[in-house]
């Protein structure tokens, strides 16, 4: 252990911190977001194995690459803690109330597909996560003992708030890089994304408000349509889209 630790002490940031920093955001606001809404112990031992598994990616890669001892302790941690977490759901709910995961595997699947070919950013490798982790407050809804239309509306609000901000935000990288992508898609997506709000507004689930967000995050598409693009750096636009994330679920949860 000696020789371990210091290891681990070195590099832990690089070692455990995936570097795409707006992955994050997409990827916990619909853990957080199913704990305000539907909290159980259950739900909570789902997040718990839910963040493991996420953090689980980068060190995975580093040690398929270079078999160090640091990389190769943190993924056994993680794989553990991911192991519990999810054997602790099963003990407190049943497998039956899982069911929202069924798409889980073909979707994780094609992730790590995608991620093993240095494709992880492509815009179909995190749309599959977006789908991914939607599925997650939904599950935390039959663990909490709520109907499938509840729960399947929980999945509906985080696709509403995350697909369209991968798709756009790329866009709008991409074109200050000075590339001319198509901007149909985004466009597409978050009017789709509206026009989806507005379907379920007022259903169990999904309160009025989400139309009023829906609307704001449709703002993003003025880079894309107008000649104004403010010049942020990259950083600077997933803190935005951070806060913007934070802000839509807090809203909803209180709504």
């Amino acid at each position: 252990m000696p020789g371990i630790m210091p290891s681990l002490g070195t590099d832990s940031r690089s070692i455990f911190l995936p570097k795409e920093h707006g992955s994050w955001s997409l990827a916990f606001e619909p853990v957080i977001f199913g704990l305000l809404v539907a909290p159980s112990p259950a739900g909570a031992a789902l997040a718990l194995s839910t963040a493991a598994a996420f953090f689980m990616r980068r060190p995975l890669k580093a040690y398929l690459v270079q078999r160090q001892t640091a990389t190769g302790v943190a993924l056994v941690v993680l794989a553990i803690c991911a192991v519990m977490g999810f054997v602790e759901v099963l003990l407190l709910g049943s497998w039956q109330q899982l069911w929202p995961l069924a798409p889980a595997l073909p979707l994780a699947g094609l992730f790590l597909y995608w991620d093993a070919q240095n494709e992880g950013r492509a815009a179909a490798a995190e749309l599959a996560g977006c789908a991914l982790f939607a599925l997650l407050p939904a599950t935390m809804a039959t663990l909490s003992g709520y109907g499938p239309g509840f729960a399947l509306s929980l999945a509906a609000l985080m696709l509403i708030r995350s697909l369209p901000v991968v798709l756009a935000v790329r866009t709008w990288l991409r074109m200050r890089k000075g590339e001319n992508p198509p901007i149909s898609p985004a466009i597409l997506v978050t009017l789709g994304a509206l026009v989806a709000a507005l379907a379920l507004a007022g259903q169990p689930g999904a309160p009025w408000v989400v139309v009023a967000l829906a609307a704001v995050a449709c703002l993003r598409l003025l880079p894309l349509v107008t000649s104004w693009r403010p010049g942020w750096p990259a950083r600077r636009i997933g803190m935005f889209e951070a806060v913007h994330g934070l802000v839509y679920i807090a809203a909803l949860a209180f709504a």
